[in-house]
């Protein structure tokens, strides 16, 4: 019975081959295009995913309006510390919240002897900031709690202040 039904199948295979070929072909065709599909769409999301982590999706400014008085110290501290700690088990509490003020945006730095132009940005900032602004430390190590805490004379800076002032 399994001869004669395998029989049957392989004669009528052989009998419509264009027809059988054509059918693998397209069957083949499909698969590749499934597969590609899949890969491009796979691609296609980690790239917008990454994009959207540097340029800061997850991340938001709050500021006074220009025509609104200036965010006060003590309601910065204010607002991270409800946001850090809500108190009603809210997902808010995973939050990281930085207080930051830009001092000067044409500063000039000097060491050693040497002196960048005047168009060094300064910014005064808690631990959180470079976290907060999608930035890494590459060389060294960021802020401590009680650095800012005790207001301590410390620094972070850039490749090209770095490069500008010590060299290589």
């Amino acid at each position: 019975m399994r001869d004669s039904a395998f029989r049957q199948a392989l004669f009528s295979v052989l009998s419509n081959r264009r027809r059988a070929l054509l059918t693998v072909a397209i069957i083949a065709v499909g698969v590749a295009s499934l597969v590609g599909i899949q890969t491009a769409v796979s691609v296609l999301a980690a790239a917008v995913s990454g994009t959207l982590d540097r340029s800061g999706a997850g991340r938001f400014n709050l500021q006074a309006r220009d025509d609104a008085p200036p965010i006060t110290l003590r309601e910065a501290l204010a607002f991270r510390s409800a946001v850090s700690d809500p108190g009603d088990g809210s997902i808010a509490g995973a939050a990281a919240v930085s207080i930051w003020s830009t001092r000067s945006t044409r500063a000039r730095v000097r060491g050693g002897g040497t002196a960048t132009d005047p168009v060094v940005r300064v910014t005064a900032c808690d631990e959180n900031h470079p976290a907060c602004q999608g930035a890494a430390v590459r060389e060294g190590r960021g802020f401590t709690p009680q650095e800012v805490e005790g207001r301590q004379h410390v620094a972070l800076i850039g490749d090209q202040v770095r490069r500008k002032l010590f060299g290589t």
